[in-house]
């Protein structure tokens, strides 16, 4: 119920009064999301100005504030029986046992694991446990809602990639190591969802097949696009040109060996009059970029 809610945001998502941060990756995002669509507002922060909330996004937290670790949490349930699974979902019910899940979300990953395992999908899955799954193209106020729901989750994705500036530190030993930015690695395979941005997902057999992991992410890599390797013969004496978002790319493990190695590698990308950007190979192969939230030519 909607007291429920609240109930709950106040206890775990408030600080400074009625200051609110719900990550968007939090499956209890979600929830809020279904309210806000039902309930005909465009968006979350509506639907929480409603009920007289503030909300506030990641780059706005103030620094010593520790935000509800909803990761932690979720980890720490044991999915080992039907009934785990089920006690999450009857927390994102809208009404009438309908649950909208994001598809971007560790959950849906976790319920599209067992999903495979029994030889079903997520729709069929739910079916079963007796629950009605919503999209986010049913109406057109769920389709402007939805649209301005990925937005914000790309915008605060995309925030905190932009604060994140790796340099590149040097041991020397035997041989001289480069030390990359793991944290910039995992913002970026965030952004976009854990998708590989040269693989077109709106067509069937035009993208490679998710490689699951154990947490139930799809298993990404960031490549560089001017190559560490070169990060000496780049004059940029930060070493900020290198390992920064504006030269990395989140590519399956398929697409990043294609572009390292096929038709003498491709380290240049343009533009096209269409606003479309294209990787070009030292030969002039061309492959498109499908998914794009950060790059720019202008960069």
């Amino acid at each position: 119920t909607q007291e429920i809610v609240i109930e709950k945001l106040k206890t775990l998502y408030t600080f400074d009064g009625n200051k609110v941060y719900v990550s968007t990756y939090d499956p209890f995002y979600s929830n809020l999301f279904g309210y806000a669509i039902k309930r005909n507002f465009k968006n979350v922060t509506e639907i929480l100005e409603e009920w007289g909330f503030k909300r506030i996004y990641l780059a706005d937290l103030p620094s010593d504030y520790q935000p509800y670790d909803w990761q932690k949490d979720l980890d720490s349930r044991k999915f080992e029986v039907e009934s785990d699974y089920q006690a999450i979902l009857d927390e994102m019910i809208i009404e009438d046992n309908k649950v909208y899940i994001d598809s971007q979300s560790s959950f849906y990953n976790r319920l599209y694991v067992l999903a495979v395992r029994k030889g079903e999908t997520i729709n069929e899955l739910l079916k079963d446990w007796g629950y009605e799954r919503i999209y986010e193209k049913e109406s057109k106020e769920e389709t402007e809602a939805y649209s301005n729901k990925e937005q914000d989750r790309i915008g605060e994705s995309l925030e905190n990639v932009k604060q994140i500036q790796g340099t590149l530190s040097k041991s020397i030993s035997t041989e001289q190591k480069i030390q990359r930015s793991r944290k910039l690695a995992n913002e970026m395979k965030k952004l976009y969802g854990y998708r590989c941005q040269l693989c077109n997902y709106e067509k069937e057999g035009q993208y490679i097949p998710a490689i699951i992991k154990t947490d139930g992410t799809n298993y990404m890599e960031v490549h560089h696009i001017i190559p560490v390797s070169q990060y000496e013969e780049v004059e940029d004496d930060t070493n900020t040109m290198i390992d920064t978002y504006k030269n990395v790319i989140v590519v399956c493990a398929h697409h990043h060996r294609y572009l390292h190695y096929h038709d003498g590698g491709f380290e240049e990308i343009f533009e096209t009059k269409k606003g479309e950007l294209f990787f070009q190979s030292r030969n002039g192969m061309k492959i498109r970029i499908f998914t794009n939230y950060h790059l720019s030519t202008k960069n």
